[in-house]
């Protein structure tokens, strides 16, 4: 979360991509903090970043429609 989808995410929309992120579907381990806290910080920053945070099954329905 803090690293490989963070990062990946944040370097997408520095390029200029619309990006979109399944909340409930990385993950990473307890540290200092509890993992689900990091998590969700991870996604708050992402979404403050301009990324679409959605859960796995409205981003599953969101391509599926399309």
């Amino acid at each position: 979360s803090e690293h490989c989808v963070s990062n990946t995410s944040i370097s997408a929309l520095e390029l200029g991509f619309r990006v979109c992120v399944a909340g409930d579907a990385h993950g990473t381990v307890s540290t200092d903090d509890d993992a689900a806290v990091i998590v969700s910080r991870q996604n708050a920053l992402l979404a403050d970043r301009g990324a679409r945070v959605l859960t796995n099954a409205s981003l599953l329905s969101l391509i599926a429609s399309n």
